[in-house]
């Protein structure tokens, strides 16, 4: 999802960021994880990027992604246990 959003241009600036966004929404809606490239890896990512929109094929910019810029949510605090401690604090507000 990451790379289609980023390649199709649908916006005149932000599209890596919006796509970054809806990445990141699906994730946190998945319990799974949060995508963020480490600065260290940017120069490299930004040549994966490349070759993937002169390409098309998403392949190596996928394996880059997933060996370094997925990891657990901050914390390691998961949409599950974020829904546990809302239920947790409705109960106690008396709102369930």
């Amino acid at each position: 999802m990451f790379g289609h959003i980023a390649r199709e241009q649908w916006f005149n600036d932000g599209n890596e960021r919006t796509a970054q966004l809806v990445a990141n929404h699906v994730f946190v809606q998945n319990n799974a994880a949060m995508l963020a490239v480490p600065v260290e890896e940017r120069e490299n990512f930004w040549h994966k990027l490349v070759k993937f929109y002169e390409t098309g094929q998403q392949d190596d910019l996928n394996d880059f992604l997933y060996k370094t810029s997925i990891g657990i949510m901050p914390g390691g605090l998961t949409m599950e246990k974020t829904r546990e401690i809302e239920e947790r604090k409705r109960k106690w507000l008396g709102l369930e």
